[in-house]
């Protein structure tokens, strides 16, 4: 921590998913995981807010990259994939470039005022109401 508090505008960023809140068939450690780590990333920035260390979580949807989960699915169950895509709103998945922008603006001193926020960056793929 002696770093972070010499910096500029310290900050920690966690790297969550949208399945935290989504349950889906697959690696059922993963959701609770990642469940975790978005409670644990809350209750850190109210315990390093006083020291003027921002923590924020990012939650991303599917994303698709080259050895990502789910190019594996769509090069070995290619209805499966096809069947998530043409589910999304937007008929696509993320791509890493975008994910990285949401990850940079939780960084940045533009969003100096987020503290313990969860970013849901998953292109309206989730169906709840991310409170």
């Amino acid at each position: 921590m002696p770093f972070l508090e010499q910096a500029r505008t310290p900050s920690i960023l966690v790297i969550g998913s949208m399945a935290s809140a989504e349950s889906f068939v697959g690696p059922m450690a993963y959701n609770g995981i990642k469940a975790a780590l978005t409670t644990w990333s809350q209750q850190l920035a109210q315990q390093l807010a006083p020291r003027g260390i921002r923590v924020n979580c990012l939650s991303p949807g599917p994303t698709m990259y080259e050895g990502s989960n789910w190019e594996m699915v769509r090069i070995a169950r290619s209805r499966i994939y096809e069947t998530a895509r043409r589910g999304h709103p937007a008929k696509r998945m993320a791509t890493p470039a975008e994910i990285a922008k949401a990850a940079v603006f939780l960084v940045s001193p533009a969003a100096s005022w987020c503290q313990g926020a969860n970013l849901l960056v998953d292109g309206g793929f989730s169906k709840r109401v991310p409170f």
